[in-house]
């Protein structure tokens, strides 16, 4: 995530479990993550009152049940302009 996006989404607690907890901070990686079919899974839910939070870019990036490529392909779609 470093090399293609930089201070554009910032990575957290990735050796900590299942998940990571991502926040990408910008608008058009978003929406190229939707564009390209790569599902985001919205942090809002882990938040008390999250349901009411405005998305704010953070996500759930879950790797139980990805191996290494597919998540290396996921990134390189959201990467793709």
């Amino acid at each position: 995530m470093n090399r293609h996006f930089g201070a554009g989404a910032t990575l957290f607690g990735e050796a900590a479990g299942m998940h990571a907890y991502v926040r990408i901070a910008d608008q058009a990686v978003r929406d190229r993550a939707r564009r390209h079919m790569v599902q985001l899974r919205s942090a809002r839910s882990c938040f008390l009152g999250g349901e009411d939070r405005e998305d704010c870019g953070d996500y759930l990036f879950s790797f139980a049940s990805l191996d290494e490529r597919a998540i290396r392909e996921g990134i390189r779609r959201i990467a793709r302009r």
